[in-house]
């Protein structure tokens, strides 16, 4: 649904395996899009709700974390309204897209779609999943007392500038000399892949280790206060643990 393989669909000398895709059931695949897209964007726009018995009122004071979170809600209904926007013109208008071909010659416009939809779905999923990174480091940096506010600058400035810089680094690299040779060898293909999966891949590795410290940071800060480790300090530690094991059980289904 968000696949680097969407920027393959847009050149014009597709390869069999694009092809394939491409012309096997289309209306199915796009449907199945905007559906999952639309189950995703309900259930995070669910989640920006107030909680029940709390009102606009008594919302909690705004912390670095849950501006990342909002964020992170942010990138997901913005890149699924990509997806659903995307997939509903393929399926409105199935004569636009079949526009790009190297045999009938590719029009301008149905080219320029396909690239922009398909860069605004990778950028905004790949600054998802570098939120997701920068909330784990803020996580354990609340812990350790070095994180605030004032840090949401430099996780925006790294976030937003390494989402944008690799998306069009990955684009550029694709579909260089041009658009018409972008299905031709893998040092095309390669480069763009690395390029999105970097993201994806340092969360699963880097964001369990770093919520594993975290874990570690507030049992010792716990047993700091007295010195001693109760039951209510324990329970706590423990809620803290398997909220941080749901965030990546759900990033990683």
């Amino acid at each position: 649904m968000a696949s680097p393989r969407l920027e393959t669909y847009c050149c014009p000398n597709r390869d069999a395996a694009t092809q394939l895709v491409m012309n096997f059931q289309p209306e199915v695949f796009c449907g199945v899009c905007i559906g999952s897209a639309s189950v995703s964007l309900l259930l995070t726009i669910l989640q920006l709700l107030p909680k029940k018995g709390q009102s606009p009122r008594k919302m909690p004071k705004a912390s670095s974390s849950s501006t990342i979170l909002l964020l992170i809600s942010i990138c997901d209904i913005l890149g699924g309204l990509g997806v659903i926007f995307r997939s509903s013109v393929w399926l409105g208008f199935p004569g636009f897209i079949a526009n790009i071909s190297a045999v009938n010659g590719t029009s301008v416009w149905p080219s320029a779609f396909c690239v922009g939809s398909a860069m605004w779905i990778q950028l905004l999923y790949s600054a998802g999943f570098w939120w997701l990174f920068c909330y784990a480091v803020d996580s354990y940096l609340v812990v350790r007392r070095s994180a605030g506010l004032s840090t949401i600058v430099l996780y925006h400035m790294m976030t937003w500038g390494l989402a944008v810089m690799f998306c069009v680094e990955g684009i550029a690299l694709l579909y260089y000399p041009s658009i018409s040779s972008c299905e031709n060898g893998l040092e095309h293909a390669i480069p763009h892949y690395v390029t999105t999966y970097a993201p994806l891949l340092l969360v699963l590795v880097v964001n369990p280790i770093l919520f594993r410290r975290t874990v570690s940071a507030v049992a010792s800060l716990l047993k700091g206060r007295q010195g001693i480790y109760t039951e209510n300090e324990r329970r706590l530690g423990t809620e803290i643990q398997i909220r941080f094991f749901k965030i990546m059980l759900v990033f990683v289904i």
